[in-house]
């Protein structure tokens, strides 16, 4: 398939100079001799995507002779496309006339692969491709890992307050069902998730005695508290593939009308999995006892989230989350 894939792109390619094979005597055993001594596949290519060289280990990855790739369409040896892929580390690096690097999954083997292209000369540019699958699936095991010890940490900061109980798992259910009914995608419903689940974690920096004061806070205490979202942005961001999660916890107190916290954020600022947690929140605290109130009723409850609604809350978020409040069993 790779050879018909070669044979069928040589008719596309523009030579340079004399073509594949006189740049490949032209550059001598020397230059062959360096790139087969990086432990990772290369390729030299032109702005035409024509491969002019390639080193011995592209036989590991496509079991074929580094010499029956040259000629070849770079995006259909590759890729088996037509056409370069989208986000095509050579047409950036072509654009900008400087290093491209660019991350690419395989499905058909499961293997990840780091892509650097680098301009060495006017059309021809080097290609470097290495096989990161161990180290992406190391880095995800960490991740997994530290993950579960945020999910413990947020559990251990809510079983400070004999108040809250189960609030996580109630805001994390309500929250998703609530995304569901805004028709988010499996994506964001999935950062949702982890950010109601650990929207409180910054509280771990706040001390006890605040937690769990039974009377009002006083300005310095407020202040220690107001810091909480941010912190657990911070924290919650050490995680790349929790980006998003990290943005909505740093803001999940922010208010519609621009009066909330750490930054201000007024409406549609606001990311909207925020403003679902901010409803869903409110909803579950009034709900249950307080050191400082016992719980609402039901219709106080609604009429907090009505009255609020515009101010507090995203009026579109109250009515949506009344709609289905009947189903938060």
């Amino acid at each position: 398939m790779l050879k018909e894939n070669v044979e069928s792109s040589k008719s596309k390619l523009v030579r340079v100079g004399g073509g594949a094979a006189d740049y490949r005597l032209r550059s001598g055993p020397q230059l062959l001799k360096v790139l087969n001594s990086v432990p990772y596949y290369v390729i030299i290519v032109n702005s035409d995507h024509e491969i002019l060289l390639a080193n011995r280990n592209v036989k590991e990855r496509f079991r074929e002779d580094p010499d029956d790739l040259i000629g070849g369409y770079c995006p259909k040896v590759i890729h088996g496309a037509d056409q370069p892929i989208e986000k095509c580390p050579l047409e950036e690096a072509i654009q900008k006339s400087g290093p491209a690097t660019t991350e690419v999954y395989d499905e058909e083997t499961d293997r990840f692969f780091n892509s650097v292209i680098y301009p060495i000369q006017e059309d021809l540019f080097l290609h470097f491709v290495q096989d990161i699958t161990e180290k992406k699936k190391a880095q995800q095991r960490l991740e997994e890992t530290t993950i579960e010890i945020m999910e413990a940490l947020s559990q251990t900061v809510e079983a400070k307050d004999e108040y809250t109980g189960d609030h996580l798992d109630r805001v994390q259910k309500y929250s998703l069902r609530l995304g569901k009914k805004f028709g988010l995608s499996d994506s964001r419903l999935e950062q949702l998730s982890y950010a109601a689940e650990l929207h409180d974690i910054g509280k771990v920096k706040v001390p006890d005695r605040i937690l769990g004061k039974e009377d009002s806070l006083n300005h310095k205490e407020w202040e220690q508290m107001k810091r909480h979202p941010e912190i657990g942005e911070k924290i919650v961001g050490t995680i790349s593939r929790l980006e998003r999660a990290a943005q909505i916890i740093g803001e999940h107190q922010e208010k519609y009308d621009g009066s909330g916290y750490p930054k201000g954020l007024q409406g549609e600022e606001i990311t909207l999995e925020a403003r679902i947690i901010a409803v869903v929140d409110a909803w579950d605290a009034m709900q249950t006892d307080r050191p400082y109130r016992d719980a609402l009723s039901e219709e106080k409850a609604i009429q907090e989230l009505k009255e609020n609604a515009g101010t507090q809350f995203d009026p579109k978020v109250v009515e949506k989350f009344l709609e289905i409040k009947g189903e938060l069993r």
